[in-house]
C-alpha cells in the first residue's frame, strides 16, 4: 500500500497530507514529518526527510532511515513521559494520594 501511494503521488505530482501513527510509514512516504505535542496539541517539531526518491521498501533498513526513526521516536517518547507524569500528578495530587480526579 505504501509503494502504491508513492506511485500515485509521483504520477499525480500533487502535495498530499497524510496522517499516520506509524513512524516508519511517515518517514517512508514523506518529505516532511510533523510531530505534534500532547495536550494541548501544537507542532512540536518539523523534520525534513532527505531520502532519495523514488523510494524502495529496502530503504527502511538503511542507517539514515533508522536514524530518522530513532530521532522521531525520542521526540514522541518525551511527550508520552510528560503526559504520563501530568496524568499521575492530576490523579494523585502533590501528596501522592489519590484525589478522585481523572479516574
Amino acid at each position: 500500500m505504501q509503494a502504491e501511494l508513492l506511485a500515485i503521488r509521483a504520477k499525480a505530482k500533487k502535495t498530499i497530507l497524510f496522517v499516520t501513527h506509524q513512524i516508519n510509514e511517515a518517514i517512508f512516504l514523506s518529505d516532511r514529518v510533523i510531530v505534534f505535542s500532547s495536550r494541548p496539541g501544537y507542532v512540536k517539531e518539523e523534520i525534513r526527510i532527505e531520502l532519495p526518491r523514488p523510494r524502495y521498501l529496502g530503504i527502511k533498513t538503511e542507517k539514515q532511515f533508522l536514524d530518522y526513526e530513532r530521532y522521531i521516536w525520542s521526540i514522541i517518547e518525551g511527550e508520552v513521559k510528560k503526559t504520563m507524569l501530568a496524568d499521575r500528578t492530576t490523579r494523585t495530587g502533590p501528596t501522592g494520594f489519590l484525589t478522585g480526579k481523572g479516574g
